[in-house]
């Protein structure tokens, strides 16, 4: 496994000559040629293959074969290697990933065309978290490949077990060109409820994504909604302790200071930092005195 990973031919031949077993599997079930695909050594891993040493689809890390890694990974090049040699594209990791989705997560647009011009995966099958392959790419950021699942007709009004749609999905992620495409697309609607019964917006506000959040209230977000225990956007802001948004919701006069949730807390109640309570407190005192 060692020599596989550095690439040591010669090393890794002597072992074989000697009898190293090639059956054997770390803890996680890689084999030596999932440690070939780790060490990128792209002529260690074709000289495995060629040699028939182990099964190009045994399942290791998570239930992954080395084609379905490589698909994670991005890693085009080794990705070929292992289609063009027989690999499995049906195949599913331990999370439920089929090829296409985990090939979203990679980013490798390349790899994307080609599993989606062999029509070889489901483009709206859920995997892991429930996502789809569209949620994936919108999530890590990769604009092409979310581009590329919408012209080739991915469905952006799915939604996960939780509620939520590609939006939401996007906001975590924390891309705003994402978020934009998304909302380029106008098939959502920007105040949907998802996980928690929380928008977009407050999605973006919980998780101290500033960009995104005057990017959905450019484009019309509401910011008076509340989540399933009556938070609003500046009660998820203090929670987060995300100072630039927490002062600019209060100057912008975006909700009521006052409010509280289900459990008769005001918004700077949920934060533990005694710096930033006192500099909500005081962004409220000075926006008091300009009233």
């Amino acid at each position: 496994m060692w020599a596989a990973r550095r690439g040591h031919r010669e090393v890794l031949d002597l072992l074989v000559r000697k009898e190293a077993d090639l059956k054997l599997v770390d803890d996680a079930s890689n084999s030596i040629l999932h440690w070939a695909c780790y060490g990128g050594n792209m002529a260690m891993v074709k000289h495995i293959i060629s040699k028939n040493m182990v099964d190009i689809n045994s399942k290791g890390q998570g239930g992954r074969s080395p084609l379905m890694w490589a698909a994670r990974e991005g890693k085009r090049k080794i990705f070929d290697v292992f289609f063009t040699k027989g690999g499995l594209l049906s195949d599913v990791d331990n999370d439920g990933n089929n090829i296409l989705l985990l090939a979203c997560l990679g980013g490798n647009v390349k790899i994307v065309n080609n599993i989606l011009s062999l029509d070889a995966a489901g483009i709206n099958v859920k995997g892991q978290s429930n996502w789809t392959p569209l949620m994936a790419a919108a999530h890590n950021g990769h604009g092409k490949v979310f581009d590329l699942l919408v012209n080739t007709g991915a469905d952006l009004t799915v939604l996960t077990n939780a509620g939520d749609d590609v939006l939401h999905v996007a906001c975590v992620g924390g891309h705003v060109d994402i978020v934009s495409r998304v909302l380029e697309q106008d098939k959502l609607d920007i105040n949907s409820r998802g996980q928690c019964s929380r928008t977009p917006l407050m999605v973006a506000a919980s998780l101290g994504h500033k960009q995104i959040f005057d990017l959905l209230v450019n484009k019309g977000a509401d910011t008076t909604l509340g989540d399933f225990h009556s938070n609003n956007i500046l009660h998820l802001a203090c929670e987060g302790e995300h100072l630039e948004i927490v002062q600019y919701i209060l100057k912008e006069k975006m909700v009521d200071p006052n409010a509280n949730n289900d459990h008769n807390q005001k918004a700077e109640m949920l934060t533990t930092n005694r710096d930033i309570q006192c500099k909500i407190l005081l962004s409220r005192q000075r926006i008091s005195a300009c009233l």
